[in-house]
């Protein structure tokens, strides 16, 4: 429901923008407090309590306003949103095998629960898949921030987006077909996408 509050908030601020009743840094103001609320209640929905979450609350949206205000040539849209979610992906799938849990790829198989565990050499295959999106993640979120906060990196920085969202996209897909074959998995890309959907699926995730 927040997700919705907020992209409807960024959609008629965006119609605002075409019909020029306010300023494109209006837009990119706007379209950062929404999504810093949106990521402020998915704290509160994962735990973040007490005065904890009344520093988040008070300094989210005071952070926005404060670089908007001073940071020279700082543009929140679209890259704010490319760095935070990818920086996210970077962490749930790093975080694992840094810690020495079980890679966020196994626990996945293990939710939907198509298949066995696999094979040794199949779990070797997860691990290094692990690795590969923590490191997606991460390059992609860097150039994020870095088109973010530096005008001039752009003309380089949103290629290079470009090209590593639609490499992750392609590889999403090739890398289930790799495990089909190779390793005779039933998962497929759409039925992880479906699971993933689920409103209980990341809950049951241990991060």
């Amino acid at each position: 429901m927040v997700g919705i509050v907020s992209l409807a908030a960024i959609g008629i601020a965006f119609a605002l923008l075409v019909v020029e009743a306010i300023s494109r840094s209006q837009f990119d103001l706007i379209f950062a407090l929404a999504l810093g609320n949106t990521i402020l209640v998915l704290l509160l929905r994962g735990g973040l309590k007490g005065w904890r979450a009344v520093v988040a609350a008070i300094a989210l949206p005071l952070a926005v306003v404060v670089a908007h205000s001073t940071v020279p040539g700082i543009r929140f849209s679209p890259y704010l949103a490319v760095a935070i979610f990818n920086g996210l992906v970077a962490y749930v799938f790093g975080r694992g095998v840094l810690t020495g849990r079980e890679p966020v790829i196994l626990q996945l198989i293990s939710i939907i629960g198509e298949g066995p565990e696999g094979s040794r050499a199949f779990r070797r295959f997860a691990y290094g898949q692990t690795w590969l999106w923590a490191g997606f993640g991460l390059l992609t979120s860097l150039f994020g921030f870095a088109a973010m906060v530096l005008p001039a990196s752009r003309g380089l920085a949103g290629p290079a987006i470009t090209g590593l969202v639609i490499v992750q996209l392609a590889w999403f897909v090739l890398s289930h077909e790799y495990a089909n074959r190779r390793y005779e998995r039933p998962e497929t890309w759409f039925g992880t996408l479906r699971a993933m959907s689920r409103t209980t699926f990341w809950t049951e995730l241990k991060i």
